[in-house]
């Protein structure tokens, strides 16, 4: 898969620098949203595993603020909560596509 920017673009790690994945044991960091082992192997993802990672952290971001899952505790099946995202968001905007991380 290609992306539309050039290769020389560097994906920088988006960590905040409050971790709750080892502080409190929470799945997704309260910081920057990541799943925790997307945490883990960010140093040897190429740049469209790091693109995934990010784009599962904007779910994870939307899915809070819908009150889709409760917290940072939970695991759940990304599949079926990224799906009601996208349609809950195509409902309030139907040009709306993906998440965008904040």
């Amino acid at each position: 898969m290609t992306y539309p920017y050039p290769s020389e673009v560097i994906i920088r790690n988006p960590c905040r620098g409050n971790c709750s994945t080892t502080t409190v044991g929470s799945i997704y960091c309260v910081g920057c949203s990541r799943y925790w082992r997307d945490i883990v192997a960010w140093n040897a993802m190429d740049d469209a595993e790091k693109i995934r990672a990010m784009k599962v952290a904007s779910y994870h971001q939307e899915a809070k603020k819908m009150g889709l899952v409760e917290g940072d505790n939970t695991d759940y099946d990304q599949a079926s909560i990224h799906s009601e995202v996208e349609r809950r968001l195509r409902e309030t905007d139907p040009e709306a596509g993906t998440p965008q991380g904040g």
